[in-house]
């Protein structure tokens, strides 16, 4: 069995990474990610709080208060990632997570792949293609610094898993018909 590909500890402050293999330029300075779906999706989080409040509302008075409030505690414990703000810090380490002040530390080694989506990249940890693997994985949004984010993301991840900026799995693009119009014979 081989050694690792990558080694950090996430309690660094500063790390010499000039003799990496993996990273061929300086290392890029650290990218901050701040996710809050009330604040930055609010017709979507309102959308999705009133399909809750109907659903549990639906609950409440065909089944009774218990198994409403039931559900409400599970639907709550499912979907903290939309009600609470998440800092992520991105660096040459890997990817940090902050809620409330807890952090959790991924190294960049720890991803087998990533995604993009038009106002994502989504990090995978697991091998294996299933429908639910993006629910297990480091989801990253940034609208407005999606191509910092790309470039910083295949930079550091994609020597490892051996994606480039050319060859990530992306959404298809709008291809303009070629059909002629107006015809007439």
């Amino acid at each position: 069995m081989s050694a690792p590909l990558y080694h950090a500890d996430p309690m660094e402050s500063q790390r010499d990474v000039s003799s990496d293999p993996f990273l061929t330029t300086a290392p890029l300075p650290v990218m901050q990610l701040r996710t809050w779906t009330p604040v930055d999706e609010p017709l979507h989080f309102a959308f999705g709080f009133v399909c809750v409040l109907a659903f549990i509302g639906f609950l409440f008075g065909s089944a009774g208060a218990l198994p409403a409030v039931l559900a409400a505690l599970m639907l709550t414990a499912a979907l903290w990632r939309f009600l609470l703000p998440i800092r992520y810090e991105l660096d040459a380490r890997g990817v940090q997570e902050i809620v409330l002040g807890h952090r959790s530390f991924w190294r960049w080694n720890e991803f087998v792949r990533y995604e993009i989506d038009p106002q994502s990249v989504c990090l995978i940890g697991d091998a294996r293609d299933y429908p639910l693997v993006r629910a297990a994985s480091v989801t990253l949004f940034s609208e407005q610094r999606h191509l910092e984010l790309v470039h910083l993301v295949a930079t550091y991840l994609g020597p490892m898993v051996g994606q480039t900026e050319s060859t990530i799995r992306q959404p298809a693009q709008a291809v303009p018909s070629t059909r002629t119009q107006g015809i007439t014979t």
